[in-house]
């Protein structure tokens, strides 16, 4: 029988259902608890589907630690262990079923792909709740990205997947993760490359420990208030050149509006050099809110996107002193108190009836508004002067062949790169790109696609890609290499002017463009970008 047919098979008090997810240890399937027909999910491993009997022992090996690991963490941001069964040659692991989505669909749902900063301290402060929740119990998870928080109806995130968490305290049990290796090779890596700490990629596996989560959750907050991805590549071992060598992008240079300390504490969490980062999850969280705290002026005003209203339920706010209790209680703060600093509460038992916040946050009064209005207008002011001496001063694009070619060949856009810096060399180059676009020359564009880029979007889909656009004025920011000059990071906006049905509209994106060197010639290695206006 096959993992993947197993729909109306029924073992113990359970009748599989439908497949509803895939994953490196399995499918999860939606399931019927038979007693109380209720709907719950359960995570199916079939280990004979190893071509060995070796890699049969270590997938059950592993599938069993990620249930005991989750049976041991009893925390309201993390996803609990119902049952775990083996039955006719299948493990399975019985977990509720979460109908929210998760993180990552929640950040789709927006208009803009990002969550507003009140909700990013909202959810942040649940993740990082449960992540140094599990830390305390010497658990690390080893893949956190927006999918593995799940969102449960009431609007809480829940930390899931532990299918390659493992206990810090005794790294060599059950770990078959690559022992004696390092960790170089693409199927040994753990977790999910565009989120992995930059030591994941060198170092032995019982050597990560609590701080690779540190970074990762860095990443995941990037996402969430830019809505990308800081370092992207269909290339693996470009990926971990990005992680460990370049400097992770300005926000800011995708969002002005953004507060200006968030670079600071994005670039601390995801140091290169772990021990610069946070010491904690809550610590960054609580940074992070000190920071918007003191930015936004209605934290209050959160908005739960899944329902379309103010917040209006509780959440749980986990304290360090609960690590060591055997049951752990947890005080019930209102959306009200994401704007006060964190801070260790008295351990109390959840009550029956609404929780009502000890400290309700108080608004400002009109002059201390006005006072933090000052800087506001200033700021505004010498980024409408910024503007103004742009838009008089266009960047100059290199002039490129005007003949348009329907299919592309390997000949390429003549260039002349006889500047030695690497940053100017890879702006050129990006230059020149978007001067073979407004000529309607595709074959010249696409020739400065790097060959794996190529190979993720055909010449055919990518021309499709410009298919409305007359014109793109584009403004390079002040490139960022890696050390050794191989690699840039490029921060753009784009002003584009689009024919939609014969109307010609005016549009704005940023761009985050990562440029590398290929033998004397530079390429497009990734880009991605979002509309602004």
């Amino acid at each position: 029988m096959c993992i993947d047919a197993l729909n109306g098979y029924q073992f113990a008090d359970y009748t599989l259902q439908s497949i509803i997810g895939r994953g490196g240890m399995g499918v999860v399937y939606l399931a019927l608890d038979n007693r109380t027909q209720q709907q719950i999910a359960i995570k199916a491993l079939d280990p004979l589907m190893h071509e060995t009997r070796e890699g049969s022992r270590q997938a059950l090996a592993r599938f069993k630690r990620e249930a005991r690991i989750i049976s041991q963490l009893q925390h309201p941001h993390i996803i609990q262990l119902t049952s775990y069964i083996e039955d006719s040659g299948f493990a399975f692991i019985v977990m509720p079923y979460i109908r929210g989505g998760n993180l990552h669909t929640l950040m789709q749902r927006q208009e803009t792909g990002t969550l507003t900063l009140t909700q990013a301290v909202y959810y942040l402060q649940q993740m990082a709740s449960a992540l140094d929740y599990a830390h305390s119990h010497k658990v690390i998870h080893r893949d956190l990205k927006p999918t593995n928080f799940l969102l449960d109806s009431d609007g809480r995130l829940l930390l899931a997947d532990f299918g390659i968490a493992r206990f810090i305290a005794n790294p060599d049990e059950d770990d078959t993760w690559t022992q004696n290796e390092i960790i170089t090779h693409t199927e040994s890596i753990l977790g999910t490359a565009e989120y992995i700490a930059p030591e994941t990629f060198h170092r032995l596996s019982r050597d990560i420990d609590k701080r690779a989560d540190i970074y990762s959750l860095g990443i995941v907050l990037y996402q969430m208030i830019t809505g990308s991805l800081p370092f992207r590549s269909s290339n693996i071992f470009t990926l971990a050149e990005m992680h460990k060598s370049m400097q992770l992008p300005s926000v800011r240079s995708l969002d002005p509006s953004l507060p200006s300390g968030i670079d600071a504490i994005l670039r601390k969490a995801t140091a290169k050099d772990r021990e610069q980062r946070y010491i904690s999850a809550l610590k960054l969280a609580e940074t992070f809110q000190h920071i918007v705290q003191n930015t936004v002026n209605t934290p209050t005003e959160a908005i739960d996107r899944t329902r379309g209203h103010p917040l209006s339920y509780i959440y749980p706010s986990y304290t360090s002193s609960a690590a060591s209790s055997n049951q752990p209680h947890y005080v019930l703060p209102t959306i009200d108190q994401v704007a006060q600093p964190l801070q260790h509460v008295p351990l109390m038992a959840p009550s029956t009836e609404s929780a009502v916040p000890t400290h309700a946050a108080k608004k400002p009064t009109k002059k201390k508004q006005a006072a933090l209005n000052i800087p506001i207008i200033f700021f505004l002011a010498l980024l409408a002067i910024f503007m103004a001496f742009v838009s008089f001063h266009p960047p100059t694009l290199l002039k490129a062949n005007t003949q348009y070619v329907k299919n592309p060949s390997q000949q390429t856009v003549n260039m002349q790169l006889n500047l030695t810096d690497a940053g100017k060399q890879a702006q050129q180059m990006v230059q020149a790109f978007y001067a073979n676009i407004n000529a309607r020359n595709f074959q010249g564009a696409y020739a400065l696609l790097s060959t794996q880029y190529q190979q993720g979007q055909s010449y055919e889909k990518f021309v499709q890609g410009y298919e409305y656009t007359i014109h793109d004025t584009v403004t390079v920011q002040t490139p960022s290499p890696n050390s050794d000059g191989t690699l840039v990071t490029l921060m753009l906006t784009i002003q584009a002017t689009e024919d939609r049905g014969g109307i010609t509209r005016q549009s704005t994106y940023t761009a985050l463009c990562i440029a590398g060197k290929v033998g004397n010639l530079w390429k497009i290695q990734s880009q991605s970008q979002r509309k602004v206006k």
